[in-house]
């Protein structure tokens, strides 16, 4: 069995009983451990470059396969969760716009109280009022809790 030295990269040729071992290099005299033989597999290993280190990584394609079906499972993993999150964001802001038109509804039911009641001189400040008493809270307290939802 021929292996090569991590020192000086020399080609030793090692008898088959010695593997396992440790013995030095003839040429540089470094210590090297001698590899045991692998079983041969029953398919040829691929090789293929990985991009980020460009080396060849030498893998049975079975591996492969088993590891793409993990990655499809975490894609679909993945994906279900972002519906998820999709469906929430949906709900909040159907939650917001629910406070956004209640808002709406009772600022034009007091304005139209307001015609009613008030003479023409105090309309003016009387919508300011409403609007400031009891729209404004409305729509803060809509945006606060789509906001506490979203967290």
């Amino acid at each position: 069995m021929n292996i090569q030295c991590p020192h000086c990269n020399q080609t030793i040729e090692a008898p088959p009983e010695m593997a396992g071992k440790t013995a030095s290099c003839p040429a540089c005299q470094g210590v090297l451990q001698i590899p045991i033989p692998q079983a041969v597999p029953s398919q040829p290993p691929v090789a293929a470059v990985l991009p980020e280190t460009n080396v060849l990584d030498y893998r049975i394609p079975f591996v492969d396969e088993l590891q793409n079906a993990k990655k499809d499972e975490a894609i679909i993993e993945s994906r279900k969760q972002f519906a998820a999150q999709q469906q929430a964001s949906e709900k909040i802001k159907k939650i917001g716009r629910f406070f956004d038109v209640t808002a709406m509804v009772i600022f034009l039911l007091a304005c139209c109280i307001i015609f009613v009641v008030c003479d023409a001189d105090d309309l003016l400040p009387a919508i300011i009022a409403t609007l400031v008493a009891i729209v404004a809270p409305i729509v803060i307290i809509g945006r606060i809790v789509t906001f506490l939802m979203k967290k």
